[in-house]
């Protein structure tokens, strides 16, 4: 391997900004490291950042050949790296994962390491570290040319290069957070049903099974599930959820059920149906019945409080514990989030701008906020990328700081929540209360930290 040329120079940028609740003037220092320009050949598309935005890694097309950079270190060259564009740090940034394709087949690379060449190697949310980063998943597939009209695949779970038992189909699978017990869906043969493994025990077959999720402390398990009524063409079914082995109430499949939600200490269960009936099902009782009813629900951080967002009369509003609440900018995509302090945030959407809205006071509005929003501990600071024109915008409690073209963000709770998980998190706390990011500025990367320095 060849390391590329990295440039380290440490600059403070003093900007002037000034706090949306208060007259104070006050600087937001940023300390921008380069890391210099993006080799010749890289794809912007596959930037790909650890959750604590101290590592970065990215693809280079030389030729007809590809090859992964991480850190400035140039990795072997493959026919491809990352087909979508998807390459995978460890929880720790440690470590780093992607699919690399070499002729026809398919390989796994970790820590510069090959895998066992495949038929295919799916990459996109695949593969995936455990939350220890002790762990590597991935799905696999292996062609079956003596398949005589059966599916001309077979699907492989592969943990840590062992392969477990071969299916027709199988689904990501997901982590507790404890790093402990594993869970995936599969189809043990082509349309015949699905069911769940977990801790690799089969569960009961279902016709359709998704969302599954653990609760925070591993000890319990959920998924929802769509079932036929008969086995007849065409026949109609329901959807509902199964917590823990046993078979919630049943909904007529003209009404949806929501995943899974558990609280924080994870005694409590809660999700919402919409359709025919609007209503949030918390602990198996289900509440008063809307107008209609959005998305998912958001336990506080103490797991007494449940917040949600719903129709009422001709306003959507964000209700907790069922009692209506803010409705400034809220509408039916509106995703309620409680601060570690128990404060509620949202995006609020006003015209064509958006702005965050925390306990009811509303930020500057930006034409989009680009990132999830980003607390520390104790939830007393608050981060995220906004747009303004091209650029984006670093805003922490109300500062502004300098524009970039870019922000990197990452998904760091795609091993344990799959794909219903943050998406675009763009910031990290560290246990100093210093902000951590990494961004782009034409084909320049740069490595920030930012501080509010009060006058």
């Amino acid at each position: 391997m060849k390391r590329a040329i990295i440039l380290f120079l440490a600059v403070t940028i003093q900007l002037t900004a000034t706090a949306q609740s208060t007259n104070k003037s006050a600087h937001l220092a940023t300390k921008e490291e380069t890391l210099g320009k993006l080799l010749p050949g890289a794809d912007s598309n596959t930037l790909t950042v650890d959750a604590n935005f101290q590592h970065v890694a990215y693809v280079v097309k030389r030729g007809e050949k590809e090859l992964a950079v991480m850190d400035g270190v140039e990795e072997k060259e493959y026919d491809k790296v990352a087909v979508k564009n998807e390459m995978y740090f460890s929880p720790d940034g440690k470590r780093l994962a992607y699919v690399a394709k070499r002729g026809d087949k398919k390989l796994v690379v970790v820590d510069g390491k090959e895998g066992k060449e495949y038929d295919d190697i799916y990459d996109l949310f695949n593969p995936i570290f455990s939350p220890d980063s002790q762990h590597l998943v991935y799905v696999a597939l292996m062609a079956n040319p003596m398949a005589f009209g059966l599916p001309p695949v077979k699907k492989i779970v592969v943990v840590d290069r062992k392969e477990e038992k071969k299916y027709d189909t199988v689904h990501t699978p997901i982590f507790s957070r404890d790093s402990k017990r594993m869970a995936y869906s599969v189809e043990k043969n082509w349309n015949r049903g699905m069911c769940v493994v977990v801790d690799g025990i089969q569960g009961k077959t279902y016709d359709q099974i998704t969302t599954e999720a653990f609760s925070p402390d591993g000890s319990r398990f959920a998924y929802l599930v769509y079932e036929r009524v008969d086995r007849s063409p065409g026949s109609l079914g329901n959807n509902f959820a199964v917590i823990d082995g046993a078979e919630k109430k049943k909904y007529f499949q003209d009404t949806a059920v929501s995943p899974v939600s558990f609280s924080p200490d994870s005694k409590h269960t809660a999700y919402t149906i919409s359709g025919l009936e609007n209503k949030v099902i918390r602990d198996d009782v289900a509440g008063k019945n809307y107008k209609r009813i959005s998305g998912g629900v958001c336990f506080s951080p103490d797991s007494k409080r449940l917040a949600f967002t719903a129709l009422d009369g001709d306003k959507w509003k964000l209700f907790v514990d069922e009692k209506p609440g803010y409705d400034y900018g809220v509408n039916e995509y509106t995703v309620p989030v409680f601060c570690p302090d128990g404060r509620l945030a949202y995006v609020a959407k006003i015209g064509t701008n958006s702005s965050v809205v925390v306990a009811g006071i509303a930020g500057k509005p930006l034409e989009a906020i680009l990132t999830e929003l980003t607390f520390n501990a104790d939830g007393k600071h608050l981060a995220y990328a906004g747009q303004r024109g091209e650029k984006s915008i670093p805003i922490l409690d109300g500062f502004e700081g300098k524009a970039y073209d870019k922000f990197l963000t990452c998904e760091p709770f795609l091993n344990t929540m799959g794909v219903d998980g943050p998406s675009n998190v763009g910031f990290a706390f560290d246990s100093r209360n210093v902000l951590h990011a990494l961004a782009l500025r034409g084909n320049e990367l740069f490595r920030l930290e930012f501080q509010i320095v009060e006058e």
